[in-house]
């Protein structure tokens, strides 16, 4: 892909053939001969950027983008000619690494911690939604009461209560509607936050945006204690409990106990379920993609595949050397048949009246092609 890559390719094996069997007298000898040809090939403005089309440059650039920082560590390759051994740097990219820790059993079990803990924070937002709703459709109505809908009495310390005994229809619908806004809203900040923290391939980055989605939900809270006046706050924590049956089986709604369990066992669940499909469907093949592109490995990667050890191993053993022998026998057969080989030392006359004799002794000279 670039220059960095070299040493890559060097632990790869791809320069093994040549450098051991001496078959490339381009690649060479040693280490640093190889390096160099490779270097030519992929360096800015090298060979490969100047003879292959602009695709190739269009997909370089998209690629180092796609990537991101090259990060180094040590390697140690030995010239299976003579045993030389060289350290070099061998390069990896910050994409592939986010993704390969990401991948990890520990960064996956600390990941579903903070998912879980963000879908226990809507159920805990849902079930007083519920508990709302559950007022707003079951409380009594003020016309019951006529002028006692709300009373007021002191407590044991001297305190003004209010008991709320019924609730007009207007405050009914009003209560209703905010009810269903707090649920679409719910279930929206449910599903951004899970795909968000599910996107995180950093520890560090994980929890911050854990904590920024923790202080989306304390908005209401800090709006309440802040925003509303005084006098009204107390007024409203001054309102008695009002109780009204719940819906739902009366079985578990005696058992609040067992219905917490219940709940968190099936945000355990609902969790498992998620974090399988995101790893199969998603960050699978993401990572095997940015395999491939950064470091052109994977066992899905065609170009890994197509151009292997054993690629290299051949072309370089066996391809090349025969090219060299077609083209010193190509060479041979001219020289032989009185073919003269225009190179700056060869007569340009003579070429030139080997051209123009006639057709039939061009014919019978030159013969087939090999």
């Amino acid at each position: 892909r670039n220059q960095l890559m070299c040493p890559n390719l060097l632990k790869r094996g791809v320069f093994h053939a040549p450098l051991k069997y001496k078959s490339a007298p381009r690649v060479g000898v040693t280490i640093e001969s190889a390096l160099d040809y490779c270097y030519d090939l992929l360096s800015p403005g090298g060979h490969c950027e100047r003879i292959l089309p602009s695709t190739y440059a269009v997909w370089r650039q998209e690629s180092e983008e796609q990537c991101k920082n090259p990060k180094f560590s040590k390697m140690v390759y030995e010239n299976p000619a003579n045993g030389i051994v060289k350290s070099l740097l061998e390069v990896d990219y910050s994409a592939r690494v986010a993704y390969e820790r990401s991948k990890t059993s520990t960064f996956k079990f600390y990941k579903c911690i903070v998912i879980a803990l963000w879908c226990l924070t809507m159920l805990v937002e849902l079930r007083e939604i519920v508990m709302d709703l559950t007022w707003a459709f079951r409380f009594p109505a003020a016309s019951q009461f006529g002028e006692d809908a709300v009373k007021t009495h002191q407590d044991v310390e001297g305190n003004t209560k209010f008991t709320i005994q019924g609730i007009t229809p207007f405050h009914r619908c009003w209560v209703a509607v905010l009810c269903f806004a707090r649920l679409v809203m719910t279930g929206i900040l449910l599903f951004v936050g899970v795909n968000y923290l599910l996107k995180q391939t950093s520890y560090i980055d994980l929890i911050m945006d854990a904590v920024a989605l923790g202080f989306i939900m304390e908005i209401s809270r800090i709006l309440y204690a802040q925003v509303l006046h005084e006098e009204i706050r107390e007024q409203c924590e001054a309102l008695d409990p009002m109780i009204v049956p719940m819906y739902g089986i009366d079985w578990l709604n005696r058992r609040p106990t067992l219905v917490n369990f219940i709940e968190v066992f099936a945000v355990a669940a609902v969790v498992a379920g998620i974090m399988y499909v995101w790893y199969h469907g998603t960050v699978e093949p993401l990572y095997e993609a940015l395999e491939c592109a950064c470091l052109g490995e994977g066992p899905h990667c065609r170009e890994a595949d197509k151009f292997s050890y054993d690629f290299w191993y051949k072309y370089w053993k066996e391809d090349v050397p025969n090219v060299f022998k077609a083209v010193a026998k190509m060479k041979s057969n001219y020289e032989r048949d009185g073919v003269a080989i225009a190179t700056p030392g060869t007569s340009r006359q003579s070429l030139w009246q080997w051209m123009h004799r006639p057709s039939g002794d061009a014919q019978q000279t030159l013969g087939p092609f090999p």
